[in-house]
């Protein structure tokens, strides 16, 4: 197994526009799985809006190639404190050193047990604007399904594993 490699992660729109753009070290991982982690300090580029931020702490993401992104934001021991679920178009492999998704604007933030849907107006708003096909629609609400139940089965990656899957612990 080979070790972690240089990326560069792209959160695009429907559009093609990206929303942002940082770098991050993509994870072994078993297939179909991609891992990444960004740093705590990354620089991350908001294209759109013409800003930077810097993460305020390490993050590991995966995807399984399907509708969404769950990112974990670790805590000080290295675990997984929060997590939140991008829905999203399927993923694509890392390509050219470039992971790219497009992010579909819904979205679970899960802190302290609590499950909370984020930004359904605004997914309704912009699948209309940016013409969301029925199927994409459908893959963001079965995603956001998806990972709910999995984490309240707590199933992977919602299983603890995912630090020590990241070489973490």
């Amino acid at each position: 197994m080979t070790g972690p490699t240089p990326i560069t992660v792209e959160k695009a729109k429907w559009d093609g526009s990206v929303s942002a753009r940082w770098p991050a070290l993509l994870l072994p991982a078993r297939p179909p799985v991609q891992a990444w982690r960004t740093a705590a300090g990354t620089a991350i580029a908001r294209p759109r809006k013409g800003t930077v931020e810097r993460a305020e702490h390490d993050q590991i993401s995966v995807t399984t190639g399907r509708c969404w992104v769950v990112t974990a934001t670790l805590g000080p021991d290295g675990r997984p404190a929060a997590y939140t679920v991008d829905a999203c178009a399927p993923v694509e492999p890392a390509a050219g050193g470039v992971l790219r998704f497009v992010d579909l604007d819904l979205d679970l933030e899960i802190d302290d047990g609590e499950v909370r849907l984020l930004d359904r107006e605004q997914f309704r708003r912009r699948a209309i604007e940016m013409g969301y096909p029925d199927e994409m629609r459908e893959c963001a609400w079965a995603a956001l399904r998806d990972a709910a139940e999995r984490h309240a089965d707590r199933r992977w990656p919602f299983d603890g594993a995912l630090a020590a899957e990241a070489g973490i612990t």
